[in-house]
This record gives C-alpha cells, sequence and structure tokens, in this order.
C-alpha cells in the first residue's frame, strides 16, 4: 500500500444550449489501497464516458465508502464509524460550470477544518502535488468517527464550482482467526481422526 496525492482534470461537454461546459477535478489524499482503486476507476470511467453533458459518480457502497455532496464549493459532514474498518482515503471531485479549461493549476488550496476538534489543515496546491506519505495519511488519520468535518476548495478568481463530492473511503478488513482451546471441535475431522487411528 502506498500513500498518493492523485489529480487529474475530465472535462464533459454539456449539450445544453448554453454550451457551456462542465469540468471536473479528482483529488486523491491519503493511502492507496484496492478499494480507493475501484472507486476511482470507476469516477474515471464514468467522466471519460458520458458525453450528455454530465456524469453519475456512484454512490455509497458501504461499507467500502461513503459519498458527501454539496453545491458550491465546500462539503459539510460527519464522519460515520464503519465498524471493522479504517479511513484509508478521501476523494474528492470539484465540478465547476466556468467556460474556461479547468486544470489543477487553477486550484489554489483544500481547507480541511474538523469542528469538532477545533483545527485546520491548509494544503496548497504545491503541497497537494507533491504529498509525502506522511502529510496524505496525516489528512484522514485526523479524522475520527463522530467528527463534523468540513472540506473546502478554493480556486483562483475565475472559477465557479458547482458541487463538491467526498469519498471517504475505508480498508477492507483484515481476516484473522485464532483458535482457543474453548472452540468446538469440528466433528467432520474428530471423525477423520478415529478412522484413521483403527486403520
Amino acid at each position: 500500500m502506498t500513500t498518493s496525492t492523485f489529480i487529474r482534470c475530465c472535462s464533459q461537454v454539456n449539450v445544453s444550449e448554453s454550451k457551456h461546459s462542465l469540468k471536473s477535478l479528482l483529488i486523491q489524499m491519503g493511502m492507496n489501497c484496492q478499494v480507493s482503486s475501484i472507486l476511482k476507476e470507476k469516477i474515471l470511467q464514468n467522466m471519460d464516458i458520458n458525453g450528455s453533458g454530465g456524469y453519475l459518480l456512484p454512490g455509497d457502497s458501504y461499507p467500502d465508502w461513503l459519498t458527501f455532496s454539496s453545491e458550491g464549493s465546500f462539503v459539510t459532514f460527519r464522519v460515520p464509524q464503519v465498524k471493522g474498518r479504517n479511513l484509508k482515503t478521501m476523494i474528492c471531485i470539484v465540478d465547476t460550470s466556468t467556460p474556461d479549461n479547468i486544470t489543477s493549476d487553477g486550484l489554489r488550496n483544500i481547507l480541511v477544518k474538523n469542528y469538532t476538534k477545533a483545527t485546520i489543515q491548509l494544503y496548497k496546491r504545491e503541497a497537494l502535488v507533491s504529498f509525502e506519505d506522511e502529510e496524505g495519511q496525516r489528512v484522514v488519520s485526523s479524522m475520527e468517527s463522530g467528527n463534523i468535518v468540513e472540506v473546502v476548495v478554493v480556486f483562483e478568481n475565475n472559477f465557479t464550482v458547482k458541487n463538491t463530492v467526498v469519498y471517504l473511503v475505508y480498508d477492507e478488513p483484515s481476516v484473522k482467526r485464532f483458535s482457543t482451546e474453548n472452540e468446538p471441535i469440528d466433528d467432520f475431522n474428530q471423525n477423520r481422526k478415529k478412522k484413521n487411528r483403527v486403520e
């Protein structure tokens, strides 16, 4: 598993009479895991394939990922508790209806406000592009279940953010089984052992 910050720009042409384009920016902060790779692939496929002026983002897939969205440049949510899983990645999708082409250069910074802990983390575009392992992990590890968090995406002045979507991606559960002396013995194995002794 590696930590990564992934920034990708996608544009979708809107077929409506206004001829404005819906442009999107995907930002990933945190650890890469199988679940985050699957989600990212689904998001990017929908962005690249749909030419109808919009796209359909995947909804919740509990307990793998949870989705929070809002109109405008910020999303506020309560971090849910997902039993047996740890938060690994935050993926943020930002849509803008500005006719100019959206690039990661237009992104000024991202604020992650944790109202419960009274903290604000500010990440400038340059820092997001060159996130180190511990920085990317710090974003998600600072969010605990029950915390009220707001993610704010700030662009240059000429960008109008239409909506913002945040995915909280959780790791796969680790399946470990330890036997104890108090566990019942499987009858099949017990009978097989008896047969082997008799023969």
